[in-house]
């Protein structure tokens, strides 16, 4: 789980940095620069999938052991 919170923030950060990048320096056409822009947001996004379900399955696992029951 670490490794996607890592990948997840590294991504963001890398689309924050090309933003500003392109907000200074100009080096990409804007049509290039929006399919980077998609492409970083859409593993973004995977990579946000993937943690959740990985999460809600290791929490419904530990449930249905009887682990995390209440008494």
């Amino acid at each position: 789980m670490r490794i996607s919170i890592g990948l997840g923030a590294s991504l963001f950060v890398a689309g924050v940095l090309l933003a500003l990048f392109q907000l200074w320096f100009v080096p990409w056409s804007p049509e290039i620069f929006l399919k980077m822009e998609i492409t970083i947001g859409a593993f973004f996004l995977v990579v946000l999938v993937v943690y959740f379900v990985v999460k809600e399955y290791g929490e419904n696992k530990t449930t249905r052991s009887g682990d995390r029951l209440d008494d």
